[in-house]
């Protein structure tokens, strides 16, 4: 039986994905026309995939409790290569590292390096901390600025961001003859999204995204056609936990809270939000 559905369960949210088995079309169906995966086709597919992984990384291990935090350089400071700009990263992570060790608090981390035309910094995500004082002071080449993560436990727009940033970024490193890099770093403490496989008939594929109880789908998450590399349809899409079971806040789009909200006591800005995600296939 050639019907898949495969299910993600990461934090506050569930994402669903139904697709055909390539290898086998089922009875009464014709796969489309599949034309060799052109580089860009490919380069494209690798990129939702990242975001995907890196997605359902931050869903499975951050919540409201936590930071979304940019490293920006003084002038004197700016890192002279992407090699130094790496080199600070993992050093202020080693710093913030004796820091919760010291308090006794376990300390999760994804980060990213942005490169690019306009300037070199330096995106992370971070685990919450009683003082964030202490954080602020770790970065002593320029300017820190927090962001409370929202607690809606959605970071699709938040993921995007990172890998935006991560590709710009290996664009760098290609155009210096370096061999590109991961596109991002994390703690080795963070739990694994739970991935499970099943193969459902046919009516189950073609019935209309219903939310599991407690859950609402996602806004603008139902994405469905036809897969450029497999020429076979597909359905995706989100759903996460109502305002009923996750806590009564608005919804919104970018993991971190607005602008307006109250900012951190110790007088650090809160910092830009990323670019709304386009529309993509996860």
């Amino acid at each position: 039986m050639p019907y898949m559905k495969e299910t993600c369960v990461a934090g506050k949210t569930i994402e669903i994905r139904k697709y055909y088995n390539f290898h086998v079309p089922p009875p009464g169906e014709h796969r489309g026309i599949r034309e060799k995966p052109t580089p860009e086709r490919i380069k494209k597919a690798n990129l939702r995939k990242a975001e995907t992984d890196l997605r359902r990384l931050m869903n499975a291990n951050f919540t409201d409790s936590d930071y979304n935090i940019t490293l920006t350089y003084r002038e004197e400071e700016k890192p002279a290569s992407i090699g130094d700009l790496r080199d600070d990263a993992a050093a202020f992570s080693k710093k913030l590292s004796r820091i919760y060790k010291k308090a006794e608090i376990p300390f999760r981390f994804i980060y990213c390096m942005g490169a690019g035309p306009h300037r070199r910094h330096i995106h992370m995500v971070i685990s919450g901390f009683p003082d964030m004082g202490k954080i602020a002071d770790a970065w002593d080449k320029g300017h820190i600025s927090m962001t409370k993560l929202y607690s809606e436990g959605n970071y699709a727009d938040l993921a995007a961001y990172f890998i935006k940033n991560a590709e710009d970024t290996k664009k760098e490193e290609v155009e210096q003859g370096l061999k590109p890099r991961r596109r991002y770093n994390t703690s080795h403490n963070l739990k694994k999204p739970k991935v499970t496989k099943e193969k459902i008939p046919a009516k189950d594929f073609r019935k209309n995204p219903k939310p599991k109880k407690g859950y609402q789908i996602v806004k603008d998450s139902i994405v469905s056609g036809i897969s450029d590399l497999t020429g076979m349809p597909y359905l995706f899409y989100t759903q996460i936990k109502d305002r009923d079971h996750a806590g009564n806040k608005p919804i919104h789009p970018y993991g971190t809270e607005r602008k307006h909200k109250r900012k951190r006591a110790c007088g650090i800005r809160a910092g830009d939000h990323p670019p709304e995600r386009g529309k993509g296939i996860p």
